[in-house]
Order: structure tokens, then sequence, then C-alpha cells
């Protein structure tokens, strides 16, 4: 009876040694346990993301169900949920570079990194599973179809995750991981076949309104990526290009593991995956790591007016309300869109008081530019001047707009020698209409003698499309 009971006692340790073992295979990295996969045997036809894509497009866009097909889907993981930054969701594309399609794949199953790593070929099969697309945002842009597929499985007219139990047979490991090299664009280039693939986009930074600086004019903080008072879900931080005006939205979860962690503050290059925002309006790029973001180069921020601190004079030299403009010519402003599209500023009005709008939701036109420019201010006769002005922010996503100023206006925006007025463009709601902010006042004095002002809105439809209110305009001096 005693050996029993020993003989039992020993089987329950073996028992238990054996549980914690197998917990540890479950929880820790599979590649570190030093446990040989073997090639998986593909039974079936294997095809390529786009003609998984082109059953979507055959069937109007409505989501489509594989069955008896015997297809498998080649693709490689170019997502990872190790930095907490995506959720129950594995990306794949065609191919480790310069690929040609992506595809999210919707799985109920955390993490996923332990199991499927970046760079990782899979194959996908596909019986049984439904692809989709987003297109809730037709209702904005009705002629258009946007690039955003995902797998799963089939819940009324959602795509619903793969159960746990059925993640593995329907993803298939192969031991090949390769190192994937993000496709290089430009943000001007961005397209639809971009959408769910691996991309980098270098000599960005991220705007100047999210440093803060100290009197000498060094930046001594920057806000986070994701854990500030305002943030709800994903937080979005816009970049935006040195060598030209493009910029994007950089979305963070509030859930990931950095969303604390303070954003750059040089220039340098941002690599992620790309995607579209929440709302469906815009692009936006979520990173795997913070490591992907790397920015120690000096900022590419233009050279501003510096003529000192205000002076506070209060004598006007120079005002416009437009209360009184019937056209933008009347009062002597130009209004030009130099990129050839019809998006301009407009005269508004709201309880019987006239103002600039500017917006390019629902133009359609996309990398546009609007400049508005002042008539000839002469400021031969007053001295210490001041500008100020109130701004709106309506439906911001993304601060486009910027204020300039010139003693030498060529009559044409773009080979006029501009310099960026010292002033900060207020942030508004996303989905609502801001407040009138006061921005400046901000000393000109030593602009010139014979200056104009000039506003130049950078918007993308779709993309960043923020409306923006323009009023009480004012020079004062003495």
């Amino acid at each position: 009876m005693k050996a029993l009971r020993i003989n039992y006692f020993f089987m329950l340790l073996f028992t238990g040694v054996l549980m914690v073992l197998t917990s540890c295979v479950q929880d820790d990295d599979y590649s570190d346990l030093d446990i040989a996969e073997e090639e998986p045997e593909i039974e079936g036809n294997i095809v390529e993301l786009s003609t998984v894509y082109s059953q979507l497009v055959q069937n109007d866009y409505q989501n489509y169900t594989f069955s008896e097909t015997n297809n498998y889907a080649l693709g490689y993981v170019v997502s990872s949920d190790e930095g907490g930054n995506f959720y129950k969701q594995i990306v794949v594309q065609d191919r480790p570079e310069n690929p040609t399609m992506g595809i999210s794949i919707e799985a109920d199953v955390a993490p996923v990194f332990t199991r499927y790593a970046m760079g990782q070929k899979v194959y996908i099969k596909l019986d049984g599973l439904t692809i989709g697309q987003r297109i809730d945002n037709t209702d904005f842009y009705p002629n258009t179809k946007f690039n955003e597929p995902s797998l799963g499985m089939s819940d009324g007219p959602e795509i619903g995750r793969i159960p746990e139990s059925f993640v593995e047979k329907h993803i298939l490991r192969s031991t090949e991981v390769v190192n994937l090299v993000p496709h290089l664009i430009s943000l001007e280039a961005i397209s639809p076949e971009h959408i769910n693939t691996y991309v980098k986009f270098s000599e960005v930074q991220f705007k100047k309104s999210y440093m803060t600086y100290n009197d000498s004019g060094e930046i001594i903080s920057s806000r986070s990526y994701a854990s500030e008072d305002e943030d709800e879900f994903d937080a979005e931080r816009i970049f935006e290009s040195c060598t030209s005006s493009g910029q994007m939205a950089l979305s963070t979860s509030t859930f990931s593991d950095f969303k604390a962690l303070s954003l750059p503050q040089g220039s340098g290059h941002i690599s992620g995956v790309l995607t579209r925002s929440f709302d469906g309006d815009k692009y936006t790029i979520y990173l795997n790591t913070p490591e992907a973001t790397e920015m120690v180069n000096e900022r590419c921020d233009p050279d501003v007016l510096t003529c000192g601190d205000p002076s506070g004079n209060t004598s006007i030299v120079y005002e416009e309300t437009f209360n009184s403009a019937s056209s933008f010519a009347a009062v002597g402003w130009e209004n030009i869109n130099i990129t050839g599209g019809d998006l301009t500023y407009e005269l508004a009005s709201f309880q019987g008081n006239k103002y600039v709008q500017i917006s390019g939701f629902n133009s359609g036109e996309s990398n546009s530019e609007v400049w508005l420019v002042s008539p000839s201010i002469d400021l031969s006769e007053s001295s210490l001047e001041d500008l100020s002005l109130i701004i709106q922010a309506n439906h911001d996503n993304g601060q486009i707009l910027s204020m300039h100023i010139t003693d030498n206006y060529s009559g044409d925006p773009t080979t006029t020698e501009w310099t960026a007025l010292d002033l900060a463009v207020p942030h508004g709601p996303s989905n609502d209409f801001g407040t009138y902010q006061n921005v400046g006042p901000t000393n000109i004095s030593c602009a010139g003698e014979d200056v104009r002002i000039a506003f130049k809105y950078v918007g993308s439809d779709p993309g960043a499309t923020t409306r923006y209110h323009i009023d009480d305009i004012k020079i004062t001096g003495i």
C-alpha cells in the first residue's frame, strides 16, 4: 500500500512537470524550444493573393465565401502584435519585397507573433473562408471601391475572426522566414495597391506642433504616441515629408506597449503596415514596434520669421474681416490652386459674419495645394508691427494649413521666396466643428516695407481634408 502511494505521488509530480513544460510551449516563442518543423504538404493549388482578391471584384465587392476550390494562397506575414499595436490580426503580402497585393486575416488568437513571425511564409487554405472589403466610405466617395480586403469567417455582412481551433488549419506555417524589405514609396505616390503591405517613408518628421521648445529654441519634449488625455482607441500623429508638401497619419493603439513613449524629435524614416483610418477616409500606417521609426537626423523645419517678441501695439495698420467683400478679388486677395484642380478658398457666412473657408473634403483632388495671397500691405509708415488673426479648425484629420510672408511677391506663389510665419495653427476635433482660437500676435516688423501674407493649404482627398475658417486678420503697430 505504501509503495502504491509513493508511485501515485511520483505520477502526480511527473504530470505536474509535464503540464508546466506544455504551458511553456504555448506561452513562449516556439522558436526558442528548438522544435524541428517540417514544411507543410500542400495538397491543392497554390494561388496568388491577387487571385483571391479577384473573386471579391468579380462578386461586385460583396463578401465571397470560398468552397470546393482546393486552393491555398501564398503570402508573407508583415504584421506583428509583439508591441501590442495589432490585435488578433495577421497581415500578409504576396512577396517579401516589391509587393503588389496585401490582405488582412482576422484570427481569434493572441499573441500572434509567437506562431507567425514577421517574414513567415504561410499558405492560407481558402475553402471555408470569406473575403470582404470595408466600403462604408463609399457614402463619401460613391464612385470608388477602396482596396482594403480582409479574410476571415462569414459573420453576416461582416468578416468575423477565424476561431482559434481553426487558425492553424487555415494558416499553415512554412519553415521559411525571410527578411522583409519595406517598399520605399513617397507620400505623394500612395495608391490603393499599397494597402496591407509593408512600406517605408524616408526623409520625414513629425509635425513641429507636437514638440515643446525652451526659450533658446531647443526641443525639450514631444507628445507621446498615444497616451495624451484626448487619445481614445487609435491615436493619430501627423508626419510630413522633408522634400515635399506631403503628409499622413501614424496610428497607434492606446493599448499598445509603447503608447507612452515620446515621438521621435528628429527626421528620418518610418516603416510599417499601410492601411486606412477607422473611418476609412484617409491612409494611415501602423508600426509593428517603435524601433520602426528611425529619426536621428536634424529636423527639416523651414526657417521662420524671427523679429523679436510681439510689441503689443494696438494701432491698426491693416485689417481684413471680409464682411464687406463680395469676392476675394474685390478686396485684392488672390485665390490660386497651383495643382490645377477646382479646390479654392471660399467666402462663407454664418449669422451675418463673413469669413474665409477651405476644405478638401469630397473634392476628389489628391495632393492639392491652394494659396490665398493678400494684397500688398504698406508698412513703410509704421514700425513694430504685429500680425494676429483667428482660426477655427473643424473635422481635423491633419494640420494642413500654414502661413507665410514675403516682401518680393513675383505674382506666382511657386516662384516667390516665402518665409514661414511663426504661428501655430490650432488643432480641432476630428468629428465636429471646433471653436475660433486666437493665432498670434507675432512680430513681423523685420519682414520688409511692402509685404504680402499668404495661407497655404495642402490636402488630399482621400487623405487630410481638415476644414478651416479664417477671420479677423489684423496688423497693428505704431
